[in-house]
């Protein structure tokens, strides 16, 4: 029983850790949906680590542009 217990705690925290990944990745904005006509350049500006959006889980697509 105690052998299935560690392999479960350790597919449980494999599964975790791997979610946590994969939401660090794919961000999603509450403002931007998938039809958004600037979408996919968008996620691509977040991958590249160009941009992140903002704290609050917007992206603000209208918002002006300072440097």
């Amino acid at each position: 029983m105690r052998k299935h217990l560690r392999i479960f705690a350790l597919a449980l925290s494999a599964c975790l850790t791997l979610s946590t990944t994969i939401m660090a990745v794919s961000p999603s904005f509450s403002d931007v949906p998938t039809t958004h006509w600037a979408y996919t350049e968008i996620m691509e500006a977040v991958k590249q680590g160009i941009t992140n959006g903002y704290a609050d889980g917007t992206f603000r697509p209208t918002a002006s542009v300072t440097n």
